[in-house]
């Protein structure tokens, strides 16, 4: 299949040759992706912006990070191109995401036969019929009919819309339990077990926008945080925890970026990039905490004895970084100086006194 990807780009567009291997690659190629995968297509080809544009158009509608712009570009894909089908497959599985059963299903039916998106016409078309989404006066297919349709088709049609069930039935009762918490926590805690094995990502969204709710109303709970380090681990749980407070609450989103590297580190399972990734996010918040708060005493502290623990452990994986010795006492200019930087003299800080409105240092105490 690639070697007649390379052949089709390399041939003038009024070559018989090319004309047969449109034909061809129409009927046989299974993905976008494997064409945006070619590195001998130059990036500006038309054919290599069309494979990346519908690429991007079907990892927004399946990855649960929803992107207009993406999918509003998969519908300027011209019928002329030879990804063109796909085009419409995409625009239809959008449209049944959205609801939009009678435009999902002209969606599919417009796929041009004897092309690999068009092997998913009958499945749609059943799909639709048997959930009774196509609406009065469509015309359904023959192909549509159950007895058209595979075991494997048919299973995969049922879970779809078993799945679809449930999971509206419980983001709906999530919505719900918005103003209170431990409802709130419970149920997007028994929805992301149900989906985290085969969508991580998904379910790690579901917990964040959770998260979000709850910080909009107040700081998050001790109980939130352990609710996420229970479903994810404690590297995505406190993850998950800073993402939620970086607007609201940057100092303890920074506290929690540090908690969620070094439970990285202790996984040894680490490499230097998305350590420096961390590295580099956490200078930036720890920049804006230190320029834009006043920090009590045991936040400094705090802060430092969790840096500490962080230059220990980097300095066990990764001896031979120099970075991670003789840091400085004040935890701002070790941050700095892990992430490789020249640490200037220690300026006078402003520490303010303890009162009863503090951030609640114990929900850091774990």
């Amino acid at each position: 299949m690639i070697k007649k990807i390379n052949r089709y780009c390399l041939l003038n567009d009024d070559q018989p040759e090319r004309k047969e291997l449109f034909i061809e690659l129409r009927r046989n190629l299974y993905s976008p992706a494997l064409v945006a995968s070619c590195d001998f297509i130059p990036p500006e080809h038309p054919l290599m912006k069309d494979a990346i544009t519908l690429s991007d158009g079907f990892e927004a509608l399946t990855n649960g990070m929803f992107n207009e712009e993406a999918l509003q570009d998969v519908k300027k894909i011209s019928s002329t191109s030879l990804l063109a089908p796909w085009s419409a497959l995409i625009s239809g599985v959008h449209r049944f995401y959205a609801s939009d059963y009678e435009g999902c299903l002209n969606d599919i039916e417009g796929i041009e036969e004897d092309t690999a998106p068009a092997l998913f016409k009958p499945f749609f078309s059943a799909l639709l019929n048997s959930s009774g989404k196509i609406p009065s006066g469509s015309i359904v297919p023959d192909t549509a009919s159950p007895e058209a349709l595979s075991q494997q088709w048919k299973e995969l049609k049922e879970s779809i819309l078993e799945n679809t069930r449930v999971i509206d039935d419980s983001l709906d009762l999530i919505q719900e339990a918005v103003s209170m918490e431990d409802l709130l926590l419970d149920t997007a805690g028994l929805l992301v077990r149900d989906i985290i094995k085969e969508d991580r990502e998904s379910a790690c969204k579901i917990l964040l926008w959770c998260f979000e709710q709850l910080q909009v109303k107040d700081m998050l709970s001790d109980r939130a945080v352990s609710k996420g380090r229970s479903l994810f681990g404690d590297r995505d749980g406190y993850r998950l925890a800073a993402l939620a407070s970086i607007s609201f609450d940057p100092d303890r989103s920074l506290l929690y970026w540090l908690h969620s590297l070094q439970a990285f580190l202790d996984s040894r399972n680490t490499n230097r990039n998305s350590v420096q990734a961390y590295l580099s996010i956490i200078r930036d918040m720890a920049e804006s905490v230190e320029q834009e708060f006043e920090l009590t005493e045991e936040y400094i502290q705090l802060t430092g004895s969790l840096v500490s623990d962080i230059a220990e452990s980097i300095g066990h994986i990764y001896p031979e970084l120099p970075e991670t010795r003789d840091l400085p006492e004040d935890p701002f200019r070790a941050i700095r100086q892990l992430c490789g930087e020249q640490v200037q003299p220690q300026p006078q800080r402003k520490v303010r006194e303890v009162k009863t409105a503090a951030v609640q240092l114990e929900l850091f105490a774990f």
